[in-house]
């Protein structure tokens, strides 16, 4: 027998091994195929019921904050409430000032906003306090600005006072520059109002007068 004979006859074999592995490694394939499946189908079960759970733990979360915030609001109004009883039983007639100190404080007895509301009415009395009153002549101490220049005017029924002859007879000569300035300026605006008022007569312009006959001869004064 010849060497392509012996090949031949050994060749059919050969490719029936061959055939027999590949359909050997085919049905291994559709096993690991089906097998896959099977795990993306359990890993998409999974999946769902790993959705399920967390949008019920989300729900839990989002009630648990709805139902708190009520509950805080409700505790800080309250607390405010009884904050403003407080103040209001303590200094009704401050309040505005009492509840405006108490801004920008977490907690407060009620004795604080009295204190502040004291040291919110120094400071704005000093503020309020002009500064010329202590130049003022002892006989005016105790009296205001209007209650002097109608004194000066009075003593002097007949006289027609200028602007400032009514300042100096009301306040001590050594009296600073820039105080004076202001101190003419209020009495200019005073000795106005008080004609205006009927409380006194104009004459010529910057002059004042008790006397009804004094102010006209004056305003014919040249």
């Amino acid at each position: 027998m010849s060497e392509s004979e012996n090949f031949n006859s050994k060749t059919p074999s050969t490719l029936a091994q061959l055939l027999d592995i590949d359909s050997q490694l085919s049905a291994q394939e559709d096993q690991l195929r089906t097998q896959l499946e099977s795990i993306q189908q359990k890993r998409n079960s999974l999946k769902v019921v790993i959705g399920l759970f967390a949008e019920a733990d989300k729900a839990k979360v989002t009630n648990s904050i709805k139902e708190s915030i009520p509950q805080a609001n409700t505790k800080k109004q309250l607390e405010n409430i009884d904050e403003s009883m407080a103040v209001s039983q303590t200094i009704p007639n401050e309040l505005p000032i009492a509840l405006e100190s108490k801004k920008g404080k977490k907690t407060a007895s009620p004795s604080k906003p009295k204190s502040q509301t004291k040291k919110t009415q120094s400071k704005k009395t000093v503020k309020q306090t002009p500064g010329w009153q202590q130049y003022l002549l002892d006989e005016f101490r105790n009296s205001s600005l209007p209650q002097a220049i109608s004194s000066v005017i009075k003593s002097q029924p007949e006289r027609v006072w200028d602007i400032n002859a009514v300042a100096e007879a009301i306040f001590v000569d050594k009296i600073p520059h820039e105080v004076k300035k202001k101190v003419r300026l209020q009495i200019t605006n005073l000795l106005a109002q008080g004609a205006r008022e009927n409380k006194w007569y104009r004459g010529q312009q910057g002059f004042y007068t008790m006397s009804k006959e004094a102010a006209k001869l004056s305003s014919t004064e040249t």
